[in-house]
């Protein structure tokens, strides 16, 4: 009887540890523990499966359509409909629990588009957005749209531009309602398809030394945290608030356009904008070395400026 019970139980381990080898590819959660584990590959065939739905007949979704409606927007106009953003959180929140909270209102940006070298359409993430409002309206740079819509983008090679979440959901972008050129910022709606959607609150600009955390797409390696301080705050007078820039020392790379730059309560304090990496120059022939990457963000104070 134990023998037999005993063989029962090796044989029942043994299927499961089958089961769990066959799985693992494609499985989101560990069998062993609770933590959860992006699949880079299965993530990008989900996107293009849920694209492929959703693209047919929607020509409006493409790069043509897309830039009318870039270069129709006011710039450095606030957003022409009354959008009630949500108010600020007040309390501090752990770094496991600012992920996944606020990891529900973080977007890819990318496009679907034909490679020409074969039969299928592919996903690809270039950029990050950020959600603002439940019914889609979302915040990202001036130049992800740009470099999306630009003058030697084919509208026959790009199907569709999208923003889609960590659950593989997918998004179309439907307007451009606001942007500030020097500020490097763009307002944008999507159709949420019938889900209310997880807003950020936007909350206020910080101080150099100030603790920041963020969460972006470096280079398609989707929903990567990294937290550091506030290095400095710039402006130049001559040009005015959209100058300003909030460097801090928190890593993030191409990709991460257009990510949220959150402070100790979860709240937006600034928005990615770009990269500088400093070296010593090259001389008598001899390569330069790179010394460090400054990181330079959008504050709040100016993406409030595009609401009433």
């Amino acid at each position: 009887m134990y023998i037999t019970l005993k063989r029962k139980k090796n044989m029942k381990y043994l299927m499961s540890v089958i089961i769990g080898i066959l799985i693992a590819p494609f499985a989101h959660c560990s069998t062993q523990d609770s933590v959860s584990y992006i699949d880079k590959v299965k993530m990008t065939s989900v996107l293009e499966a849920a694209l492929g739905k959703m693209v047919n007949g929607h020509p409006e979704w493409g790069a043509k359509a897309m830039r009318s409606r870039l270069n129709a927007a006011e710039g450095n106009k606030k957003v022409a409909v009354d959008i009630k953003l949500p108010k600020p959180h007040k309390k501090f929140m752990k770094p496991v629990d600012m992920y996944n909270q606020r990891g529900q209102g973080v977007l890819m940006v990318g496009k679907y588009f034909d490679c020409g070298k074969c039969d299928k359409l592919h996903a690809m993430v270039i950029a990050t957005a950020v959600v603002l409002t439940e019914d889609g309206v979302c915040l990202t740079n001036r130049h992800v749209m740009e470099s999306m819509m630009a003058k030697t983008a084919s509208a026959e090679a790009d199907s569709a531009y999208f923003l889609a979440g960590l659950n593989g959901q997918v998004y179309p972008i439907l307007d451009v309602l606001s942007y500030a050129q020097d500020a490097d910022l763009a307002v944008i709606k999507i159709d949420p398809r019938g889900k209310k959607l997880s807003p950020v609150q936007l909350g206020e600009s910080l101080h150099a030394g100030e603790d920041v955390r963020t969460l972006t797409h470096p280079m398609a390696n989707f929903y990567y945290y990294s937290e550091g301080v506030v290095a400095r705050n710039t402006q130049d007078e001559s040009k005015g608030w959209e100058s300003r820039r909030m460097d801090i020392t928190a890593d993030y790379a191409v990709g991460s356009s257009g990510g949220p730059i959150f402070d100790e309560k979860g709240n937006l304090a600034a928005l990615v904008s770009t990269t500088q990496s400093l070296g010593t120059p090259s001389n008598r022939g001899i390569p330069g070395s790179h010394q460090m990457t400054i990181h330079s963000t959008i504050p709040v104070s100016s993406i409030r400026r595009l609401f009433k």
